[in-house]
């Protein structure tokens, strides 16, 4: 079944993986995670980002830059 990759904003890397397959990417521990959810967005596009390229997962990968790419933008500009 594919991943519906529509609507990331308040999602997550664990809701694509497991947390042992996460912390086997070294990106983060769920509760990690959970904590930047409401307080870093760009934390949370960045684990994202990087879970969809060492999956090799194109379609979130492009999902990820085209959903927060106001986040990314502005980060790249600090």
């Amino acid at each position: 079944m594919e991943q519906d990759y529509s609507d990331l904003k308040g999602k997550t890397v664990f809701d694509f993986t497991d947390n042992n397959t996460a912390e086997k990417y070294a990106l983060c521990t769920e509760n990690e995670h959970i904590k930047h959810l409401s307080t870093n967005k760009w934390r949370v596009a960045f684990t994202l980002i990087k879970y969809a390229t060492l999956t090799s997962n194109n379609k979130l990968l492009e999902a990820v830059v085209k959903q927060y790419k106001d986040i990314i933008s502005s980060t790249l500009n600090e």
